[in-house]
Protein backbone atom coordinates (compact mmCIF):
# COMPACT_ATOMS: atom_id res chain seq x y z
CA UNK A 1 0.00 0.00 0.00
CA UNK A 2 3.32 2.69 0.93
CA UNK A 3 3.95 1.62 -3.25
CA UNK A 4 0.25 3.40 -3.96
CA UNK A 5 0.24 6.41 -1.97
CA UNK A 6 3.61 6.86 -3.41
CA UNK A 7 2.49 6.94 -6.84
CA UNK A 8 -0.79 8.70 -6.04
CA UNK A 9 0.49 12.00 -7.19
CA UNK A 10 2.03 10.37 -10.02
CA UNK A 11 -1.80 8.86 -11.14
CA UNK A 12 -3.64 11.30 -10.07
CA UNK A 13 -2.03 14.44 -11.51
CA UNK A 14 -4.96 15.78 -12.52
CA UNK A 15 -2.93 18.79 -13.92
CA UNK A 16 0.01 17.15 -15.56
CA UNK A 17 2.12 19.52 -14.26
CA UNK A 18 5.55 18.73 -15.97
CA UNK A 19 7.42 19.83 -12.50
CA UNK A 20 6.07 16.82 -10.91
CA UNK A 21 7.01 14.15 -14.35
CA UNK A 22 10.49 16.42 -14.95
CA UNK A 23 11.36 15.03 -11.08
CA UNK A 24 10.78 11.69 -11.52
CA UNK A 25 12.69 11.53 -14.72
CA UNK A 26 15.34 13.23 -13.56
CA UNK A 27 15.63 11.25 -10.11
CA UNK A 28 15.31 7.85 -11.56
CA UNK A 29 18.00 8.96 -14.64
CA UNK A 30 20.25 10.14 -11.81
CA UNK A 31 20.43 7.00 -10.21
CA UNK A 32 20.90 5.49 -13.80
CA UNK A 33 23.72 7.43 -14.32
CA UNK A 34 25.81 6.65 -11.14
CA UNK A 35 25.12 2.60 -11.60
CA UNK A 36 26.29 3.35 -14.96
CA UNK A 37 29.45 5.38 -13.21
CA UNK A 38 30.52 2.38 -10.82
CA UNK A 39 29.23 -0.75 -12.93
CA UNK A 40 31.87 -3.47 -13.19
CA UNK A 41 30.52 -4.49 -16.46
CA UNK A 42 33.05 -4.21 -19.39
CA UNK A 43 31.86 -2.85 -23.16
CA UNK A 44 30.22 -5.64 -25.24
CA UNK A 45 31.68 -6.71 -28.56
CA UNK A 46 28.85 -4.80 -30.30
CA UNK A 47 29.46 -1.40 -27.91
CA UNK A 48 33.15 -1.43 -28.90
CA UNK A 49 32.16 -1.64 -32.73
CA UNK A 50 30.39 1.05 -31.92
CA UNK A 51 33.14 2.55 -30.02
CA UNK A 52 35.48 1.89 -33.02
CA UNK A 53 32.98 3.34 -35.91
CA UNK A 54 32.68 6.65 -33.57
CA UNK A 55 36.85 6.94 -34.26
CA UNK A 56 35.72 7.42 -38.33
CA UNK A 57 32.81 9.64 -38.44
CA UNK A 58 30.78 8.49 -41.71
CA UNK A 59 26.95 8.45 -42.94
CA UNK A 60 27.05 4.90 -42.65
CA UNK A 61 28.42 1.57 -41.33
CA UNK A 62 27.73 -2.24 -42.18
CA UNK A 63 25.30 -3.51 -40.64
CA UNK A 64 23.87 -0.19 -38.50
CA UNK A 65 22.89 3.51 -39.82
CA UNK A 66 25.27 5.84 -38.29
CA UNK A 67 23.59 7.81 -35.66
CA UNK A 68 25.17 5.70 -33.06
CA UNK A 69 28.35 6.54 -33.64
CA UNK A 70 27.59 10.14 -34.01
CA UNK A 71 26.50 10.08 -30.54
CA UNK A 72 29.11 7.87 -28.80
CA UNK A 73 31.14 10.75 -30.77
CA UNK A 74 30.05 13.48 -28.66
CA UNK A 75 29.64 12.01 -25.67
CA UNK A 76 32.98 10.71 -25.64
CA UNK A 77 34.19 13.87 -27.30
CA UNK A 78 33.21 15.65 -24.07
CA UNK A 79 33.83 12.79 -21.32
CA UNK A 80 36.77 10.44 -22.74
CA UNK A 81 36.27 7.30 -23.59
CA UNK A 82 35.63 5.44 -20.58
CA UNK A 83 32.84 2.84 -20.60
CA UNK A 84 30.54 4.55 -18.64
CA UNK A 85 31.08 7.44 -21.41
CA UNK A 86 30.41 5.12 -24.36
CA UNK A 87 27.03 4.41 -22.60
CA UNK A 88 26.42 8.05 -21.72
CA UNK A 89 23.83 8.68 -23.79
CA UNK A 90 21.51 5.12 -22.96
CA UNK A 91 20.08 6.78 -20.09
CA UNK A 92 19.63 9.95 -21.22
CA UNK A 93 17.89 9.20 -24.17
CA UNK A 94 15.27 6.93 -22.33
CA UNK A 95 14.68 9.96 -19.87
CA UNK A 96 14.22 12.01 -23.07
CA UNK A 97 11.90 9.14 -24.88
CA UNK A 98 9.55 9.36 -21.37
CA UNK A 99 9.44 13.48 -21.55
CA UNK A 100 8.13 12.99 -24.98
CA UNK A 101 5.84 10.25 -24.22
CA UNK A 102 4.41 12.67 -21.50
CA UNK A 103 4.18 15.26 -24.03
CA UNK A 104 2.04 12.85 -26.33
CA UNK A 105 -0.38 12.08 -23.82
CA UNK A 106 -1.29 15.61 -23.60
CA UNK A 107 -1.84 15.79 -26.91
CA UNK A 108 -4.14 11.91 -27.35
CA UNK A 109 -7.24 12.91 -25.86
CA UNK A 110 -9.14 15.63 -24.04
CA UNK A 111 -10.31 15.50 -20.16
CA UNK A 112 -8.50 14.62 -17.45
CA UNK A 113 -8.13 10.70 -18.84
CA UNK A 114 -6.38 12.25 -21.58
CA UNK A 115 -3.99 14.28 -19.66
CA UNK A 116 -3.25 11.43 -16.75
CA UNK A 117 -2.48 9.01 -19.57
CA UNK A 118 0.83 11.27 -20.38
CA UNK A 119 2.26 10.76 -17.06
CA UNK A 120 0.74 7.23 -16.69
CA UNK A 121 3.07 6.67 -19.92
CA UNK A 122 6.13 7.98 -18.80
CA UNK A 123 6.31 6.17 -15.73
CA UNK A 124 5.62 3.01 -17.70
CA UNK A 125 8.09 3.56 -20.37
CA UNK A 126 10.81 4.45 -17.84
CA UNK A 127 10.09 1.42 -15.42
CA UNK A 128 9.90 -1.47 -18.18
CA UNK A 129 12.35 -4.03 -17.57
CA UNK A 130 13.62 -3.56 -21.38
CA UNK A 131 14.17 -0.01 -20.26
CA UNK A 132 16.09 -0.90 -17.01
CA UNK A 133 18.36 -3.13 -19.05
CA UNK A 134 19.13 -1.02 -22.05
CA UNK A 135 20.35 1.92 -19.62
CA UNK A 136 23.02 0.05 -18.80
CA UNK A 137 24.25 -0.83 -22.16
CA UNK A 138 24.73 1.38 -25.27
CA UNK A 139 22.38 -0.17 -28.41
CA UNK A 140 20.67 1.11 -31.32
CA UNK A 141 17.55 1.24 -30.08
CA UNK A 142 18.52 3.53 -27.12
CA UNK A 143 18.92 6.10 -29.95
CA UNK A 144 15.64 5.00 -32.02
CA UNK A 145 13.33 5.14 -29.30
CA UNK A 146 13.26 8.88 -28.86
CA UNK A 147 12.92 9.30 -32.60
CA UNK A 148 9.54 6.96 -32.29
CA UNK A 149 8.15 9.35 -29.69
CA UNK A 150 8.95 11.95 -31.37
CA UNK A 151 6.79 11.11 -34.41
CA UNK A 152 4.43 10.59 -32.33
CA UNK A 153 4.24 14.09 -30.58
CA UNK A 154 4.53 15.49 -33.87
CA UNK A 155 1.97 13.20 -35.06
CA UNK A 156 -1.15 13.94 -32.40
CA UNK A 157 -0.25 17.60 -32.75
CA UNK A 158 -0.32 17.54 -36.37
CA UNK A 159 -4.35 15.84 -36.37
CA UNK A 160 -5.13 18.57 -33.39
CA UNK A 161 -4.01 21.92 -35.12
CA UNK A 162 -1.57 21.38 -38.29
CA UNK A 163 1.48 23.86 -38.45
CA UNK A 164 4.56 24.16 -40.72
CA UNK A 165 6.70 23.16 -37.13
CA UNK A 166 4.47 20.46 -36.44
CA UNK A 167 5.31 18.74 -39.84
CA UNK A 168 8.96 19.22 -40.01
CA UNK A 169 9.50 17.95 -36.33
CA UNK A 170 7.92 14.79 -37.69
CA UNK A 171 10.24 15.02 -40.51
CA UNK A 172 13.03 15.16 -38.07
CA UNK A 173 11.57 12.11 -36.05
CA UNK A 174 11.34 9.86 -38.86
CA UNK A 175 14.55 10.92 -40.48
CA UNK A 176 16.64 10.55 -37.23
CA UNK A 177 14.98 7.49 -36.57
CA UNK A 178 15.96 5.77 -39.62
CA UNK A 179 19.87 7.01 -39.04
CA UNK A 180 19.21 5.18 -35.52
CA UNK A 181 17.52 1.64 -36.72
CA UNK A 182 16.12 0.76 -39.86
CA UNK A 183 13.48 -0.54 -37.16
CA UNK A 184 11.93 3.12 -37.79
CA UNK A 185 9.72 1.79 -40.66
CA UNK A 186 7.46 0.16 -38.48
CA UNK A 187 6.25 3.72 -37.61
CA UNK A 188 6.06 4.45 -41.23
CA UNK A 189 4.03 1.00 -41.52
CA UNK A 190 1.53 2.58 -39.31
CA UNK A 191 0.91 5.60 -40.94
CA UNK A 192 0.70 3.36 -44.33
CA UNK A 193 -2.33 1.30 -42.82
CA UNK A 194 -3.94 4.11 -41.10
CA UNK A 195 -4.45 5.96 -44.66
CA UNK A 196 -6.46 3.08 -44.94
CA UNK A 197 -8.58 3.04 -41.99
CA UNK A 198 -8.76 6.45 -40.60
CA UNK A 199 -9.51 9.62 -42.78
CA UNK A 200 -7.80 12.23 -40.53
CA UNK A 201 -4.33 10.73 -40.80
CA UNK A 202 -5.17 10.65 -45.02
CA UNK A 203 -6.17 13.94 -44.64
CA UNK A 204 -3.07 14.63 -43.05
CA UNK A 205 -0.38 12.88 -44.83
CA UNK A 206 -1.53 14.20 -48.28
CA UNK A 207 -1.57 17.78 -47.71
CA UNK A 208 1.07 19.83 -47.58
CA UNK A 209 1.73 19.14 -43.80
CA UNK A 210 2.84 15.67 -44.91
CA UNK A 211 4.45 16.75 -48.03
CA UNK A 212 6.74 18.63 -45.68
CA UNK A 213 7.11 15.80 -43.58
CA UNK A 214 8.05 13.48 -46.43
CA UNK A 215 10.79 16.27 -47.59
CA UNK A 216 12.78 16.24 -44.41
CA UNK A 217 12.34 12.73 -43.46
CA UNK A 218 14.10 11.85 -47.11
CA UNK A 219 16.42 14.90 -47.19
CA UNK A 220 17.82 13.31 -43.46
CA UNK A 221 17.77 9.73 -45.15
CA UNK A 222 19.43 10.48 -48.35
CA UNK A 223 23.27 10.54 -47.22
CA UNK A 224 22.82 7.02 -46.00
CA UNK A 225 21.44 5.94 -48.62
CA UNK A 226 24.13 7.37 -51.40
CA UNK A 227 26.49 5.59 -48.46
CA UNK A 228 25.07 2.17 -48.99
CA UNK A 229 24.57 3.01 -52.87
CA UNK A 230 28.88 3.21 -53.18
CA UNK A 231 29.15 0.09 -50.37
CA UNK A 232 26.66 -2.36 -52.57
CA UNK A 233 23.77 -1.60 -49.87
CA UNK A 234 25.81 -3.43 -46.94
CA UNK A 235 23.51 -2.08 -44.47
CA UNK A 236 20.18 -3.30 -46.26
CA UNK A 237 21.84 -6.96 -47.18
CA UNK A 238 22.98 -7.19 -43.72
CA UNK A 239 19.41 -6.24 -42.14
CA UNK A 240 18.16 -8.49 -44.74
CA UNK A 241 20.78 -11.35 -43.94
CA UNK A 242 20.13 -11.01 -40.49
CA UNK A 243 16.06 -12.34 -40.66
CA UNK A 244 17.45 -15.49 -41.94
CA UNK A 245 14.71 -15.41 -45.38
CA UNK A 246 17.20 -18.18 -47.11
CA UNK A 247 16.51 -20.68 -44.47
CA UNK A 248 12.90 -20.19 -43.92
CA UNK A 249 11.60 -23.09 -41.31
CA UNK A 250 8.58 -22.89 -40.23
CA UNK A 251 8.86 -22.82 -36.26
CA UNK A 252 5.57 -22.16 -34.18
CA UNK A 253 7.80 -22.67 -30.66
CA UNK A 254 9.86 -19.84 -31.71
CA UNK A 255 7.07 -17.54 -31.79
CA UNK A 256 5.96 -18.97 -28.29
CA UNK A 257 9.51 -18.13 -27.02
CA UNK A 258 9.58 -14.46 -28.74
CA UNK A 259 6.13 -13.87 -27.07
CA UNK A 260 7.19 -15.35 -23.61
CA UNK A 261 10.09 -13.09 -24.26
CA UNK A 262 7.80 -10.23 -24.44
CA UNK A 263 7.37 -10.87 -20.48
CA UNK A 264 10.64 -9.90 -20.03
CA UNK A 265 11.14 -6.64 -22.19
CA UNK A 266 7.63 -4.93 -21.31
CA UNK A 267 6.54 -6.49 -18.28
CA UNK A 268 5.25 -9.44 -15.91
CA UNK A 269 2.51 -7.57 -15.75
CA UNK A 270 2.84 -5.31 -18.05
CA UNK A 271 2.85 -7.45 -21.25
CA UNK A 272 -0.45 -9.40 -20.32
CA UNK A 273 -2.31 -5.70 -19.55
CA UNK A 274 -1.40 -4.25 -22.90
CA UNK A 275 -2.94 -7.62 -24.47
CA UNK A 276 -6.01 -6.28 -22.81
CA UNK A 277 -5.83 -2.77 -23.83
CA UNK A 278 -5.12 -3.94 -27.40
CA UNK A 279 -8.55 -6.16 -27.18
CA UNK A 280 -9.90 -2.55 -25.33
CA UNK A 281 -9.12 -0.76 -28.62
CA UNK A 282 -9.29 -2.62 -31.36
CA UNK A 283 -12.65 -4.29 -30.41
CA UNK A 284 -14.77 -1.59 -28.19
CA UNK A 285 -16.56 0.93 -30.48
CA UNK A 286 -16.63 3.39 -27.77
CA UNK A 287 -13.17 3.29 -27.58
CA UNK A 288 -11.35 6.71 -28.57
CA UNK A 289 -9.77 7.18 -31.81
CA UNK A 290 -6.50 7.87 -30.26
CA UNK A 291 -6.17 4.29 -29.06
CA UNK A 292 -6.58 2.36 -31.57
CA UNK A 293 -4.19 4.28 -33.59
CA UNK A 294 -2.10 3.86 -31.09
CA UNK A 295 -2.93 0.44 -31.39
CA UNK A 296 -2.05 0.04 -34.89
CA UNK A 297 1.74 1.65 -34.43
CA UNK A 298 2.16 -1.09 -31.12
CA UNK A 299 0.54 -4.10 -33.27
CA UNK A 300 2.67 -3.60 -36.31
CA UNK A 301 5.97 -4.35 -35.24
CA UNK A 302 4.41 -7.39 -33.16
CA UNK A 303 2.99 -8.62 -35.64
CA UNK A 304 6.08 -8.52 -38.02
CA UNK A 305 8.69 -9.79 -36.04
CA UNK A 306 6.39 -12.58 -34.44
CA UNK A 307 5.49 -13.52 -37.86
CA UNK A 308 9.35 -13.60 -38.18
CA UNK A 309 9.50 -15.44 -35.74
CA UNK A 310 7.39 -18.52 -37.41
CA UNK A 311 9.57 -18.19 -40.15
CA UNK A 312 12.88 -18.37 -38.49
CA UNK A 313 13.72 -16.91 -35.57
CA UNK A 314 13.78 -13.37 -33.55
CA UNK A 315 14.92 -12.12 -30.91
CA UNK A 316 12.93 -10.42 -27.99
CA UNK A 317 14.29 -6.78 -28.64
CA UNK A 318 13.60 -6.80 -32.12
CA UNK A 319 10.06 -5.64 -31.16
CA UNK A 320 11.27 -3.19 -28.79
CA UNK A 321 9.94 -0.10 -30.66
CA UNK A 322 6.77 -1.20 -30.34
CA UNK A 323 6.49 -0.45 -26.58
CA UNK A 324 6.73 3.35 -27.24
CA UNK A 325 3.65 3.97 -28.54
CA UNK A 326 2.25 0.74 -26.23
CA UNK A 327 3.58 2.63 -22.98
CA UNK A 328 1.18 5.36 -24.37
CA UNK A 329 -1.86 2.86 -25.28
CA UNK A 330 -1.46 1.34 -21.94
CA UNK A 331 -1.67 4.49 -20.05
CA UNK A 332 -4.83 5.34 -21.75
CA UNK A 333 -6.26 2.36 -20.94
CA UNK A 334 -5.46 2.88 -17.14
CA UNK A 335 -6.36 5.61 -16.87
CA UNK A 336 -9.99 5.32 -17.30
CA UNK A 337 -10.34 3.21 -14.08
CA UNK A 338 -7.57 0.78 -13.90
CA UNK A 339 -5.61 2.42 -11.61
CA UNK A 340 -4.91 -1.18 -9.45
CA UNK A 341 -3.70 -2.70 -12.39
CA UNK A 342 -1.58 -0.49 -13.37
CA UNK A 343 0.12 -0.04 -9.60
CA UNK A 344 0.60 -3.78 -9.83
CA UNK A 345 1.99 -3.27 -13.08
CA UNK A 346 4.53 -0.10 -11.94
CA UNK A 347 5.45 -1.97 -8.72
CA UNK A 348 6.38 -5.45 -10.85
CA UNK A 349 8.36 -3.12 -12.83
CA UNK A 350 10.47 -1.25 -10.48
CA UNK A 351 10.98 -4.32 -8.21
CA UNK A 352 12.47 -6.18 -11.31
CA UNK A 353 14.55 -3.06 -12.22
CA UNK A 354 16.30 -3.03 -9.02
CA UNK A 355 16.87 -6.32 -9.09
CA UNK A 356 18.60 -6.51 -12.55
CA UNK A 357 20.29 -3.39 -11.45
CA UNK A 358 21.46 -4.95 -8.08
CA UNK A 359 22.76 -8.02 -9.86
CA UNK A 360 24.99 -6.10 -12.81
CA UNK A 361 26.31 -4.08 -10.01
CA UNK A 362 27.72 -7.37 -8.22
CA UNK A 363 29.73 -9.94 -9.88
CA UNK A 364 29.65 -12.09 -6.79
CA UNK A 365 25.85 -12.02 -6.70
CA UNK A 366 25.69 -12.54 -10.54
CA UNK A 367 27.81 -15.61 -9.48
CA UNK A 368 25.99 -16.81 -6.88
CA UNK A 369 23.53 -16.75 -8.77
CA UNK A 370 24.41 -18.56 -11.70
CA UNK A 371 23.86 -15.78 -14.33
CA UNK A 372 27.39 -16.26 -15.49
CA UNK A 373 26.30 -16.69 -19.00
CA UNK A 374 24.11 -13.62 -19.11
CA UNK A 375 26.91 -11.59 -18.46
CA UNK A 376 29.92 -13.28 -19.98
CA UNK A 377 29.89 -11.27 -23.52
CA UNK A 378 30.41 -8.46 -20.88
CA UNK A 379 33.42 -9.77 -19.54
CA UNK A 380 36.97 -10.10 -19.15
CA UNK A 381 38.06 -8.56 -22.48
CA UNK A 382 40.35 -6.47 -20.74
CA UNK A 383 42.33 -9.49 -19.49
CA UNK A 384 42.06 -10.90 -23.54
CA UNK A 385 43.50 -7.72 -24.57
CA UNK A 386 46.23 -8.41 -21.79
CA UNK A 387 47.57 -11.79 -22.87
CA UNK A 388 47.42 -11.11 -26.53
CA UNK A 389 49.79 -8.05 -25.93
CA UNK A 390 52.46 -9.63 -23.51
CA UNK A 391 52.25 -12.31 -26.41
CA UNK A 392 53.77 -9.38 -28.76
CA UNK A 393 56.13 -7.78 -26.35
CA UNK A 394 59.72 -8.26 -27.38
CA UNK A 395 62.47 -10.82 -26.30
CA UNK A 396 65.26 -12.49 -26.58
CA UNK A 397 64.97 -14.04 -30.01
CA UNK A 398 61.83 -12.09 -31.73
CA UNK A 399 61.12 -8.23 -32.66
CA UNK A 400 57.24 -7.58 -32.12
CA UNK A 401 54.72 -8.70 -34.73
CA UNK A 402 53.99 -6.85 -37.91
CA UNK A 403 50.28 -7.20 -37.34
CA UNK A 404 47.60 -8.88 -35.10
CA UNK A 405 44.82 -10.83 -36.74
CA UNK A 406 41.85 -12.08 -35.11
CA UNK A 407 39.03 -14.27 -37.17
CA UNK A 408 35.67 -12.97 -34.70
CA UNK A 409 33.94 -9.41 -35.00
CA UNK A 410 33.08 -9.29 -31.59
CA UNK A 411 36.23 -9.96 -30.43
CA UNK A 412 38.27 -8.05 -32.72
CA UNK A 413 36.37 -4.68 -32.17
CA UNK A 414 36.69 -5.66 -27.89
CA UNK A 415 40.32 -6.33 -28.14
CA UNK A 416 40.45 -3.27 -30.39
CA UNK A 417 39.21 -1.10 -27.94
CA UNK A 418 40.90 -2.70 -24.26
CA UNK A 419 43.96 -2.83 -26.21
CA UNK A 420 43.78 0.28 -27.64
CA UNK A 421 46.51 1.39 -24.48
CA UNK A 422 48.58 -1.57 -24.71
CA UNK A 423 50.73 -0.86 -28.20
CA UNK A 424 49.21 -3.31 -30.30
CA UNK A 425 50.27 -4.30 -33.48
CA UNK A 426 47.95 -2.98 -36.56
CA UNK A 427 45.22 -5.25 -36.00
CA UNK A 428 43.40 -6.74 -39.15
CA UNK A 429 40.51 -9.65 -39.11
CA UNK A 430 40.61 -12.35 -41.32
CA UNK A 431 37.95 -12.97 -43.85
CA UNK A 432 36.10 -16.19 -44.02
CA UNK A 433 33.87 -15.32 -47.44
CA UNK A 434 34.12 -13.94 -50.66
CA UNK A 435 32.51 -10.44 -49.57
CA UNK A 436 32.82 -8.60 -46.15
CA UNK A 437 30.09 -9.90 -43.52
CA UNK A 438 30.42 -7.26 -40.93
CA UNK A 439 32.01 -3.70 -41.23
CA UNK A 440 35.46 -4.82 -40.05
CA UNK A 441 36.09 -6.95 -43.10
CA UNK A 442 34.55 -3.85 -44.97
CA UNK A 443 37.57 -1.55 -43.96
CA UNK A 444 40.19 -3.64 -42.45
CA UNK A 445 40.31 -7.05 -43.91
CA UNK A 446 43.81 -8.88 -43.82
CA UNK A 447 45.14 -7.83 -47.72
CA UNK A 448 46.50 -10.81 -49.61
CA UNK A 449 50.06 -10.63 -50.29
CA UNK A 450 51.04 -9.75 -46.39
CA UNK A 451 54.51 -11.31 -45.73
CA UNK A 452 54.98 -9.58 -42.63
CA UNK A 453 55.02 -11.87 -38.79
CA UNK A 454 51.60 -12.44 -37.71
CA UNK A 455 50.14 -13.01 -34.54
CA UNK A 456 46.91 -14.65 -35.40
CA UNK A 457 43.60 -15.24 -32.48
CA UNK A 458 41.02 -17.67 -33.17
CA UNK A 459 38.14 -17.13 -31.44
CA UNK A 460 36.77 -20.45 -33.08
CA UNK A 461 37.65 -24.06 -33.39
CA UNK A 462 36.41 -25.11 -36.11
CA UNK A 463 38.11 -22.40 -38.22
CA UNK A 464 41.28 -23.44 -37.47
CA UNK A 465 42.20 -25.73 -40.30
CA UNK A 466 40.95 -23.39 -43.13
CA UNK A 467 42.69 -20.71 -41.52
CA UNK A 468 45.74 -22.33 -41.47
CA UNK A 469 45.64 -23.17 -44.81
CA UNK A 470 45.33 -19.50 -46.12
CA UNK A 471 49.52 -18.83 -44.76
CA UNK A 472 52.53 -19.96 -46.26
CA UNK A 473 53.60 -21.01 -41.88
CA UNK A 474 51.16 -21.78 -39.49
CA UNK A 475 52.27 -22.29 -35.97
CA UNK A 476 50.49 -22.62 -32.37
CA UNK A 477 51.55 -20.70 -30.01
CA UNK A 478 49.15 -21.60 -27.22
CA UNK A 479 45.76 -21.70 -25.77
CA UNK A 480 44.13 -19.11 -23.08
CA UNK A 481 41.27 -19.33 -21.11
CA UNK A 482 39.86 -16.15 -19.42
CA UNK A 483 37.62 -16.49 -16.33
CA UNK A 484 34.60 -14.41 -17.26
CA UNK A 485 32.85 -15.06 -13.30
CA UNK A 486 31.24 -18.38 -12.03
CA UNK A 487 31.89 -21.43 -13.65
CA UNK A 488 32.10 -19.58 -17.61
CA UNK A 489 35.25 -19.54 -18.68
CA UNK A 490 36.83 -17.88 -22.52
CA UNK A 491 38.91 -19.80 -24.56
CA UNK A 492 40.94 -18.53 -27.19
CA UNK A 493 43.92 -19.88 -29.20
CA UNK A 494 46.94 -17.82 -30.85
CA UNK A 495 49.15 -18.79 -33.75
CA UNK A 496 52.06 -17.33 -35.42
CA UNK A 497 51.69 -16.93 -39.40
CA UNK A 498 53.51 -15.82 -42.24
CA UNK A 499 52.80 -15.36 -45.79
CA UNK A 500 49.06 -15.16 -46.41
CA UNK A 501 47.64 -16.20 -49.33
CA UNK A 502 43.81 -16.98 -48.98
CA UNK A 503 42.57 -19.69 -50.77
CA UNK A 504 39.64 -18.65 -53.21
CA UNK A 505 36.33 -18.15 -51.81
CA UNK A 506 33.83 -20.21 -54.18
CA UNK A 507 31.40 -22.36 -53.76
CA UNK A 508 34.18 -25.81 -53.80
CA UNK A 509 35.70 -23.86 -50.82
CA UNK A 510 32.79 -23.77 -48.94
CA UNK A 511 31.96 -27.54 -50.14
CA UNK A 512 35.32 -28.06 -48.71
CA UNK A 513 35.41 -26.29 -45.54
CA UNK A 514 31.67 -26.14 -44.16
CA UNK A 515 31.27 -23.94 -41.36
CA UNK A 516 30.36 -25.53 -37.73
CA UNK A 517 30.87 -22.12 -35.29
CA UNK A 518 32.47 -24.34 -33.01
CA UNK A 519 34.45 -21.78 -29.98
CA UNK A 520 37.05 -23.07 -27.99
Amino acid sequence: MAFFRMMAPFMTNKKNSPKVVLAGLFLLTVGRLMALYWSPLELGGDEAQYWAWSQTPAFGYFSKPPLIAWVIGLSTFIFGDAEWAIRLAAPMAHALTAFLLFHAGRLSGEGNPGRRAGTLAALIYMLMPGVWFSSGIMTTDAVLLPAIAGALVAYFSLLRAPTVLAAAGLGLAIGAGFLAKYAMIYFGLGLLVLLFLDPATRTLVFSRYGLIAAMIALALITPNLLWNAMHQFATVSHTVNNAGWENLHLSPLSAVKFLGGQLGVFGLLAFPALLASLYWALLDKAAPITVKRLAVFTLIPLLIVTTQAVLNRANANWAFSAYVPASLLLACWGARGKRAILGGVLLVNLLSGIALVAIALSPALVARLGLGNAFKRVHGWQHSAQIIAELNRRDDQHKPYDALVIDNRLFYYAVNYYGRHMNLPKMYIWTQFATPHSHAELVNPLAPGFDGRLLVVSARRAYVRRMAADFERFSRRGTYVVPLGGNKKRKFAVFEAQGYRPLVRDEAYERQWPIDDVSW
